[in-house]
């Protein structure tokens, strides 16, 4: 056996709370990027991210969407709505968002 003695699963927010440091991560991207510029409030691009990256995560497991496209889509998602069609953009958002939320200890 390999160096790690125990392996822990957090399915219910336990150990992580995911939904309090996806939403910090995002607020943190939404501030970095001035997105307030775009969006008439956080609350507005949150829960475009949120409603359309619940709609990617049903199809990511499926193998209909490519890891890449998934990270791509969750924020290109929002920021069509607000004119802003650039996917390299939205996977810079993507890689920010990852590493702040990482991060997070919550």
């Amino acid at each position: 056996m390999g160096k790690y003695r125990h392996l822990f699963f957090d399915w219910d927010n336990t150990l992580w709370d995911l939904s309090k440091n996806v939403r910090i991560a995002l607020a943190e991207v939404y501030d970095k990027y001035h997105l307030d510029d775009r969006f008439d409030a956080f609350a507005q691009f949150y829960e475009l991210y949120c409603r359309r990256n619940e709609e990617l995560w049903e199809l990511y497991p499926k193998g209909l969407i490519t890891r890449t496209e998934m990270n791509r889509e969750r924020f290109a998602f929002p920021l069509s709505k607000v004119g802003v069609c650039d996917d390299d953009f939205a996977l810079r958002l993507n890689d920010d968002f990852l590493h702040i939320c990482a991060s997070q200890t919550n």
